[in-house]
């Protein structure tokens, strides 16, 4: 009877040590599920922020652009408007110079 009850115990102890083991291996695969889970969804999170970045940066170039032409139209409006002040400039000059000589 006490042999009996010895090998009974043993093989308790044995089914609760594999259930441990296969609880701990749950676990663990669990884990790892989990974790690559969420290494995935950061993938996709950040290839998501990279195309954000690229059409941002895309668009602020085309403004930069933009602005460099319209900076660069500018220029030119004041260029032709101080060469048209210095010709009306000459021509009143010329219109006093020949008052002058009548």
């Amino acid at each position: 009877l006490q042999l009996r009850c010895e090998r009974l115990r043993q093989v308790r102890r044995r089914e609760a040590t594999r259930a441990r083991s296969s609880a701990q291996r749950y676990v663990q695969q669990k884990q790892h599920e989990d974790a690559e889970l969420q290494a995935a969804e950061l993938r996709l999170e950040l290839a998501a922020k990279r195309a954000q970045l690229t059409g941002l940066l895309t668009e602020h170039a085309s403004r930069l652009s933009l602005q460099g032409k319209a900076a660069r139209a500018a220029e030119e409006r004041q260029r032709e408007q101080s060469l048209e002040a210095a010709r009306l400039e000459e021509l009143a000059a010329e219109r006093r110079r020949a008052e002058a000589q009548r």
